[in-house]
């Protein structure tokens, strides 16, 4: 795969997981329960581990 497009997939997928974590939160401590803040902070690590995988191939 070509670097500027694996480098664009990493960023959207990170950049989605970070607005899923949120709003799931939100969700969660507005009325939707203990499930839904669990899945956003689920999401919010995804989020990171995206970044890192990222940040990881940007050192090479």
């Amino acid at each position: 795969m070509d670097p500027a497009t694996r480098t664009n997939l990493l960023l959207f997928a990170a950049a989605l997981l970070v607005l899923a974590a949120i709003w799931l939160v939100i969700m969660g401590f507005t009325g939707g329960g203990l499930v839904q803040v669990i899945a956003g902070l689920l999401a919010a690590l995804g989020a990171g581990a995206v970044v890192r995988v990222y940040l990881t191939g940007r050192d090479r």
